[in-house]
């Protein structure tokens, strides 16, 4: 019967080879602990030449793709989101919305046009998953780095759905104006509600009923059928196949068999993932990739930066420190999976040129990613030695105000005063680019009839319309001003908060320094924004430079507040010193309990004693990592009676000197340990 069925010629011989030469190539790059993902990119470069039937091949590999995405969707628990969303989800909106801008305008530069510069945001925009799981897996990584970056993955993979779906409706012929835009955004909002909604009433029943039958296979079969039959809807409906596959893998996450679901379909989705990386490795075209080796580093470069900086700056702003930071930074540097689907689904735009390059830069990137993990504990010490001391000391401290202020946010806050100013933002922000579009667009007509009514030259014209429109815009640029003052000096009160005069003013040079931190981190997302509304119609480089200009007015004054701040820790430092010189009994720290409250703003304190065997006798506190390692400040270092101020990083220790410390309860915690006589050298270097 088999000789009876229409079967297309090869395929058996093709699917043979594919899977033979993924099955050496993934044993090869186990044995070099290097990620399969580019043994398999390396098999399709090989077999590409022998494959008679590609299109059979790509076919298998859109279930690849279906099956993979299916599975990531399998991890999407509305209460994991929920309690990912004020850390993780902060962090990706940062960081997408940064790579994403960073690609887009470096395609620009590059001369592509508008829909391959949105193509190419997105590709540099979302890691590799399954590489980076992988490389932690196979990596001595702490927990908490762990967490944190896989929680940043979750995150990254629904950004990916989101991209994945829009990018689709521009490339089925979506128009790129803003009412096409705004209708295919509202599209797709029905359609997700629709899906959900009837989603959510009958697919976790229906699962539990099936699993509760105790059969794999009926189970199996009831996921796969589940994961098609919503992916063939989502694509009829004119979206991606992987936008259903995805909302399938959700839903049946809500029956609470995802981990039983993930677990059966496992060995299926590996062997379809692996013809799709293949199929990918066979569309590598080295020609064109040798053509465009600008591109190629540019793009990697935008990678490595974008990353380093997005995602650094949103964990730091969301109190992980900086040293874990830097290290789930140069974790997330690896592209993959959703790069390369992005990629293929451009080459329906034309766009060809861009998946050899989102090949290359993900064969260069995932490379680098053991070492980088592998070396991100040394690397980010390197980086945080170099932090000014002013920076350190304000970090150290804003961790233990982000405390604060969680435990003030759970005691009953009161959001109204806090709602209103994050309207009046979105109202000036609004308003910023309405006026900034109208300018571009209309800036042609009105310098021609001041040309032609007033008398006035070329030059004067267009002085006299931009002038115009800063002084249109000043009102909304002060009125930004001081709804962020106001929303920081909210934020302060419940972080750093002072129940007497006296203590409000101990506590203001504080207060200054996260009020400045606030209204830079608002303008820097408000000026993303903007650009992201205004870049079809205004020249993206000057545009650019206008905004970074701002963002530099605004870091001098967070530059000069914690300088103030630094003022303020060192004169408390003094004050340490003196009460750590009142020790009786050498062999016991002294309690500082009552610090805090004589040094408000500072966080919590903490004395700890260097005694005879402690492994960091004789090392330098760059040496050791301290700040890097717990996150507190080293505020003072009391010593045979006399005492160092806000010591350096080259100051070293010995045997009797009391370290006073500021920081979080968690972080003098680890401190505590990491001193003590018992603790081994390798915990220092976490």
């Amino acid at each position: 019967m088999l000789s009876e069925i229409d079967v297309p010629q090869g395929l058996f011989e093709d699917l043979a080879l594919v899977l033979c030469a993924a099955a050496l190539t993934s044993a090869l790059f186990q044995r070099l602990r290097m990620p399969v993902v580019l043994g398999y990119l390396l098999a399709g470069l090989v077999v590409a030449p022998l494959v008679a039937d590609r299109a059979s091949v790509n076919t298998l590999s859109e279930i690849g793709v279906t099956l993979l995405v299916f599975s990531i969707g399998l991890e999407f628990r509305l209460g994991r989101l929920a309690k990912l969303a004020p850390t993780a989800g902060v962090i990706v909106a940062l960081e997408v919305g940064l790579l994403f801008g960073l690609g887009y305008a470096t395609a620009a530069t590059l001369g592509w046009e508008p829909r391959e510069r949105l193509f190419a945001g997105g590709v540099v925009s979302i890691a590799s998953t399954m590489v980076v799981a992988k490389v932690l897996a196979g990596k001595r990584v702490d927990k908490r780095l762990s967490e944190l970056v896989l929680g940043i993955l979750v995150f990254e993979d629904l950004a990916a759905i989101v991209l994945i779906a829009v990018l689709t409706a521009v490339a089925s012929g979506a128009q790129l104006s803003g009412g096409g835009f705004v209708l295919g955004a509202l599209g797709l909002v029905g359609f997700l509600a629709v899906a959900l909604i009837g989603g959510l009433v009958l697919v976790p029943r229906f699962l539990r009923y099936v699993a509760g039958l105790g059969r794999k296979e009926t189970t199996l079969l009831a996921g796969l059928g589940l994961c098609f039959a919503l992916a063939l809807l989502a694509r009829h409906a004119g979206y991606s196949m992987a936008l259903g596959a995805f909302l399938a893998g959700a839903l049946a996450a809500e029956s609470g068999e995802g981990k039983h679901l993930e677990h059966l379909i496992e060995p299926v989705r590996d062997m379809f993932a692996a013809v799709f990386f293949v199929s990918i490795g066979m569309l590598i075209d080295l020609g064109a990739a040798r053509t465009e080796w600008l591109a190629i580093l540019a793009f990697t470069a935008v990678v490595l930066v974008g990353k380093l900086v997005g995602v650094t700056a949103g964990a730091f702003l969301t109190g992980s420190g900086l040293h874990t930071s830097l290290r789930a930074a140069l974790a997330l540097v690896p592209l993959g999976e959703f790069s390369f689907i992005l990629a293929t689904i451009a080459v329906q735009v034309g766009s060809t040129r861009l998946l050899p390059i989102a090949v290359m830069v993900a064969l260069i990137t995932s490379t680098l990613a053991p070492t980088l993990v592998s070396r991100s504990s040394r690397i980010a010490s390197a980086i945080d030695r170099r932090v000014p001391r002013r920076v350190q000391t304000f970090e150290s401290l804003y961790r233990a105000w982000l405390a604060d202020f969680g435990r003030a946010r759970h005691a009953g806050t009161r959001w109204s005063e806090v709602r209103v100013l994050v309207g009046w933002i979105l109202i000036d922000t609004a308003a910023l680019a309405v006026l900034g579009v109208a300018t571009a667009l209309e800036h042609g007509r009105v310098e021609s009839a001041l040309q032609h009514t007033i008398g006035l030259s070329a030059s004067n014209a267009r002085l006299a319309v931009l002038g115009s429109a800063a002084a249109l815009s000043t009102p909304f640029w002060i009125g930004m001003v001081r709804c962020t003052r106001g929303l920081g000096g909210w934020i302060a009160e419940r972080a750093i908060p002072a129940q007497t005069q006296a203590r409000a003013e101990l506590v203001a040079p504080a207060r200054r320094a996260l009020i400045a931190c606030v209204q830079l981190c608002v303008f820097a997302g408000v000026c993303g924004v903007l650009l992201a509304a205004t870049h079809r119609f205004l020249p993206v480089w000057p545009t650019v430079g206008v905004a970074s200009l701002l963002l530099v007015a605004l870091g001098f004054v967070f530059w000069r507040s914690a300088t103030d701040l630094q003022g303020h820790v060192t004169a408390g430092a003094h004050v340490l010193v003196e009460v750590l010189k009142t020790q009786h009994d050498p062999r016991e720290d002294v309690s500082l309990d009552g610090m805090q409250a004589l040094l408000p703003g500072m966080g919590s304190f903490a004395s700890l004693r260097i005694d005879d065997g402690s492994p960091v006798v004789g090392r330098s506190l760059d040496e050791i990592g301290l700040h890097g390692a717990t996150g507190c400040a080293v505020i003072a270092i009391s010593r045979h009676g006399g005492g160092v101020i806000s010591p350096r990083g080259r100051e070293r220790l010995a045997v009797g000197d009391v370290l006073a410390l500021a920081g979080t309860s968690d972080g003098l915690e680890t401190a505590r340990r990491l001193l003590a006589p018992a603790a081994r050298e390798s915990e220092l270097l976490v």
